[in-house]
């Protein structure tokens, strides 16, 4: 049976290349291959078939002849007998064949990872960053674009600072409420890619295209599950009773649209309730001030949440 290694572009490198069946130990002279089948890399010598003293090496291709034939020939001795621009014409074709394979088995390991990441990515992980997003959104709205003045760290926090740069206190995972912006559902668009992937029969013999195509579904699919869980793992970190209470500081020191955000519990589940500041409305007799409203909001439990180390591991 050969054996062999796989290198880091996907192609199968022979270690024991005289093993192959059918090998032809010694082609006639000036015979010359239609093009390579593969390469090998041997840790013994093996004999190159198209050299009358067949040349002892390590390194070289398996050749097949236009008549169907296979031989092993010497990397320097196809350059030797048959010119360098032929033979890196025999590579060249060799290894698009290789990073083609190769790019059709990452194809094959994404749609066979499918049936595994779909028992991690549910209906009800997007159900929570719904929800984690609307909560967002409504924080980030009520601030209608005021920030305080922060240091911000490489983890996403705000450290509110004074003047003199001293750090007050620190709002954790803040940069979520950029995420309120944006808005967008990651992890709603991972689940459509699985799903689209679930369609594809890898066992057919897919086009160049079809193959680019599910590799860009791939990258999007990983890039949204990567930012998907990490912007719930920030959630869980910012949805916190005393971090509330450290961003209900801030929202009073920017002149806000919201003033406080605070947490509250009940028999139901956990909510995050906005207040609002409320409007002064003047009138004929000197206007009266409305007092400030609640919007509460179900907060999902976060305490659970999937590793996205371990799911991308199921596609990677």
């Amino acid at each position: 049976m050969e054996s062999g290694t796989s290198n880091d572009t996907g192609s199968f490198i022979l270690s024991h290349p005289e093993e192959q069946p059918n090998l032809t130990k010694k082609i006639e002279g000036g015979s010359a291959p239609s093009h390579y089948i593969n390469r090998y890399h041997a840790d013994h010598d093996v004999a190159c078939a198209f050299c009358a003293k067949q040349t002892p090496h390590r390194r070289g291709y398996t050749a097949q002849m236009p008549d169907g034939r296979i031989a092993l020939i010497g990397r320097d001795c196809a350059s030797e007998f048959f010119g360098k621009e032929r033979a890196s014409s025999w590579e060249k074709a060799l290894k698009a064949q290789e990073d083609r394979r190769a790019r059709r088995r990452v194809v094959e390991r994404a749609v066979a990872s499918v049936p595994s990441l779909l028992v991690q990515i549910t209906p009800e992980l997007v159900s929570i960053e719904r929800q984690c997003l609307d909560i967002t959104c409504a924080i980030t709205e009520g601030m209608a674009g005021r920030q305080p003045q922060v240091l911000r760290r490489d983890n996403g926090d705000w450290d509110i600072v004074a003047d003199d740069r001293r750090v007050l206190y620190t709002v954790a995972a803040a940069a979520i409420l950029n995420a309120g912006r944006t808005r967008r559902h990651h992890l709603a668009k991972a689940l459509e890619a699985l799903k689209k992937l679930s369609a594809i029969d890898a066992t057919t013999d897919m086009s160049d295209k079809v193959v680019s195509r599910m590799l860009d579904l791939r990258t999007s699919l990983i890039a949204d599950i990567e930012s998907g869980l990490r912007l719930l793992r920030r959630c869980a970190r910012f949805y916190t009773a005393n971090n509330l209470k450290a961003l209900s500081r801030v929202l009073a020191s920017i002149d806000s649209g919201i003033t406080r955000v605070d947490l509250k519990v009940k028999s139901s589940g956990t909510f995050v309730r906005l207040t609002d500041r409320g409007i002064r409305i003047e009138g004929f007799d000197g206007g009266y001030l409305r007092e400030a409203e609640h919007a509460t909001f179900p907060l999902p439990n976060l305490n659970e949440l999937p590793s996205s180390e371990q799911i991308l591991a199921l596609i990677k």
